[in-house]
């Protein structure tokens, strides 16, 4: 037996021994799921969107051990549908510069 009780699914489980098992399962919100990446790679991701492009994300994502909500590694499209998701904005060529900003390589070059 089954019934929904506000925030909570309450279970009664009836086995063929004559047992009975009471379970409380707590329900997912609206537009919640079990599959959810990790707090700090969103924040991590939306820090960083803006100096690096996806294919460089995943590949930081991945060296430092991190995985999508699914378990998998990050590549160039996950990231880009990550960002696309919680919109947050995207790598755009030249940016940077822009903002004069340098990265390791190119400031070590300028030396």
């Amino acid at each position: 037996m089954a019934r929904v009780v506000e925030t909570h699914i309450e279970l009664v489980i009836h086995w063929e021994a004559g047992d009975h098992t009471e379970l409380s399962v707590v329900k997912n919100r609206t537009g919640q799921h079990g599959w959810a990446t990790d707090v700090a790679v969103k924040a991590l991701i939306t820090r960083i969107a803006r100096q690096l492009n996806d294919s460089s994300i995943a590949s930081l994502l991945n060296r430092l051990g991190h995985r999508t909500g699914k378990g998998h590694t990050w590549t160039e499209m996950r990231v880009r549908s990550f960002r696309s998701d919680h919109h947050i904005a995207v790598y755009r060529i030249g940016e940077r510069e822009a903002r004069s900003e340098l990265t390791l390589e190119l400031s070590a070059r300028a030396r």
